[in-house]
């Protein structure tokens, strides 16, 4: 599986999976119960299957390397600061000219689907990915 799929099959923030985990894991639902042993061994499946030498104190923060890692991401930090971020290009001298510099940091999603050509594209694939129905070319039903 390509990536950029990988990404658009996600449908839940890691917050939401850790709450969504622990719910699993706090509850009496479970069909066989969940005891100590169990719970650690979840925790380092989850933890090898991104590095081995991890330590899984924080779920949320080790499932996001997980979909990282499908995803073909790399971060340089795990925090969302919200603040500008500055772009350092090298391409076509249009592309340079339009990225180089300090941005808000939404631009960056907007300048790089401009870039590949994914405006509409990426919503439509992401939205199949998803099962809903999508009408390909919105003009010609």
């Amino acid at each position: 599986m390509d990536p950029p799929t990988e990404l658009q099959l996600q449908n839940m923030s890691t917050e939401a999976m850790q709450a969504q985990l622990e719910d699993v894991l706090e509850g009496s639902d479970c069909a066989t119960g969940v005891n100590d042993d169990e719970v650690v061994e979840l925790v380092s499946l989850i933890a090898t299957a991104v590095d081995e030498t991890r330590d899984l104190e924080d779920v949320m923060i080790e499932l996001g390397h997980v979909i990282s890692l499908r995803a073909a991401i790399d971060w340089t930090t795990i925090g969302h600061v919200g603040t500008d971020v500055n772009l350092y290009c090298k391409g076509p001298l249009i592309f340079e000219r339009m990225c180089k510099g300090v941005h808000e940091n939404t631009y960056l999603n907007k300048l790089m689907t401009m870039f590949l050509g994914l405006e509409h594209q990426q919503e439509l694939e992401t939205m199949k990915h998803r099962n809903v129905t999508v009408l390909e070319d919105p003009l010609n039903f």
